[in-house]
């Protein structure tokens, strides 16, 4: 189980970086698309 576990942690990475790329690609001077880790971030986002 614990293999498994870590193996989900590195596709879960690995799913994080593509998003980061799209979100990148995709987002304009009035539209930003980012990633919310944490309720925090999120307050942090929406402060802006």
């Amino acid at each position: 189980m614990e293999n498994l576990e870590l193996e989900l942690r590195g596709v879960e990475k690995s799913k994080t970086a593509c998003a980061r790329k799209h979100f990148a690609a995709i987002s304009s001077d009035t539209i930003k698309y980012k990633i919310i880790e944490t309720y925090d971030d999120l307050l942090k986002v929406i402060g802006e």
